[in-house]
């Protein structure tokens, strides 16, 4: 159980990384128009 657990909150930060990435993209390609 706590293998899973560990397994879900890197999953959890790479989810959250990503978004933080993309978000980051978007913002500069508004800041960019």
């Amino acid at each position: 159980v706590l293998r899973s657990e560990a397994i879900l909150k890197r999953a959890a930060q790479a989810v959250d990384e990503v978004g933080f990435v993309l978000a980051n993209r978007s913002a500069g390609r508004i800041a960019a128009e």
